[in-house]
């Protein structure tokens, strides 16, 4: 299957980040900041369920740019390449609009916003690694039969 898996609040803290610099910053658009990505938190589970969504499938990062921030295409390049390496990253794919995608699922914090509901495959929305790992298994388990 071809798997993709959006990066913000799915996988790193984004909101977490924002919040923070936020009221730090005083500023009402914290992701234009240089480094805005350098010290965000993975979320809790991403870095091995994506690990293990990689072995088994052929995945890939799908992430939306910011517009506020030019320096979000190298921010988020450089958080998979030290959160998920090097492998992953040539897998990262920045792109406005998700629905210009192929493939079978994506795995996203949102549904709509970034032509998440024009992606012709089928849309799991993220709540938990657990949830998203088990329901993969049963969607590839349906495949099979």
């Amino acid at each position: 299957m071809i798997v993709y898996i959006d990066l913000d609040d799915t996988i790193c803290n984004y909101r977490k980040r924002y919040e923070e610099l936020r009221i730090r910053e005083r500023t009402t658009y914290p992701q234009s900041l240089p480094n805005f990505y350098a010290f965000m938190e993975p979320i809790d589970g991403a870095i091995d369920a994506v690990q293990e969504i990689h072995m088994l499938h052929s995945m890939y990062i799908l992430t939306a740019p910011s517009p506020y921030n030019l320096h979000t295409y190298s921010g988020k390049a450089q958080w998979v390449e030290e959160y998920l390496g090097f492998e992953i990253l040539k897998r990262l794919i920045i792109c406005p609009n998700k629905g210009l995608l192929k493939g079978d699922i994506l795995i996203d914090d949102r549904i709509s916003g970034y032509g998440q509901e024009y992606f012709k495959g089928r849309l799991i929305k993220f709540d938990h690694w657990i949830t998203i790992l088990n329901e993969l298994k049963t969607i590839a388990t349906e495949k099979r039969t």
